[in-house]
């Protein structure tokens, strides 16, 4: 099942030629097979959404696909309207520059801050479902008087940028989250990579470490092999004859540090 959102969601996205085809294939000018193709891909729409909520379906590839579904056929219907001269050019350009600005927002959000692409919202999806509603009434009530037309689709272009201003919303907040973030874990990072030298000599990196408790304090310390040894801590001898170590090269360990640390 989890794959069947994004089937989906490719499905609608099929529709889009089809329902040019249809619409400019019929010579009435109520477009009962054009709605009725905009119908099934919003119908797909729905039951993708609900079929990836209740199975937990999902998926970075759903959150591009679902809404470039429903913005494709969306446009594809402004455009075709617009060329029968339903509604002015203008509510296409919006449109389109609101798709744009979106689109672009995303592709920037995922790249720079590392973030999962945010799904629709309900405002994104509410302007969806108003236009579906606005572009079927126009094609199938064509006897609509223009300025009533025009209203309509300002009111559903209205709705649109209420919804991008949302979503540019959610994209400066998850910018500045970042910005917050990220030099913590950079922090964190370069204390983790600084490596612990040891306590005794201060030359060499602590691998061993113990706790000692005096005057009812704890006291946690790091201690190189060469040290370890010279304080006859009694399994040290033991890991210095598993990993092959000898004499010399525990020297010339102590002799690199003492040459790293005079470079530095």
């Amino acid at each position: 099942m989890k794959a069947v959102p994004n089937i989906l969601s490719i499905f609608r996205i099929c529709l889009v030629p089809v329902f040019y085809a249809v619409y400019f294939h019929d010579d009435h000018d109520i477009k009962i097979y054009a709605v009725l193709v905009y119908g099934i891909a919003s119908l797909s729409d729905i039951l993708d959404g609900f079929i990836a909520r209740k199975y937990k379906a999902s998926s970075n590839l759903g959150k591009v696909l679902d809404p470039l579904g429903d913005k494709l056929m969306t446009f594809s219907v402004m455009v075709c309207i617009t060329i029968d001269g339903v509604i002015p050019v203008w509510a296409v350009v919006i449109a389109g520059v609101k798709e744009v600005l979106m689109g672009a927002g995303g592709i920037v959000l995922h790249r720079r801050a590392k973030a999962e692409i945010p799904p629709s919202n309900f405002l994104g999806k509410a302007s969806t479902v108003v236009f579906f509603l606005v572009c079927a009434t126009l094609m199938l009530f064509r006897s609509i008087p223009p300025n009533i037309a025009t209203g309509l689709i300002t009111f559903a272009i209205v709705l649109t940028a209420v919804a991008l201003g949302s979503y540019i919303n959610t994209y400066i907040a998850v910018m500045k989250n970042r910005s917050k973030i990220q030099p913590q874990t950079d922090k964190r990072q370069a204390i983790l990579l600084r490596p612990t030298l040891c306590s005794k000599c201060g030359k060499n990196a602590a691998v061993i470490f113990i706790t000692k408790i005096e005057n009812g304090r704890s006291t946690n310390e790091g201690i190189c092999l060469r040290c370890a040894r010279e304080m006859n801590i009694k399994p040290v001898e033991d890991i210095i004859k598993r990993m092959g170590l000898t004499d010399e090269d525990l020297g010339q360990s102590d002799r690199r540090d003492d040459g790293s640390h005079g470079r530095r």
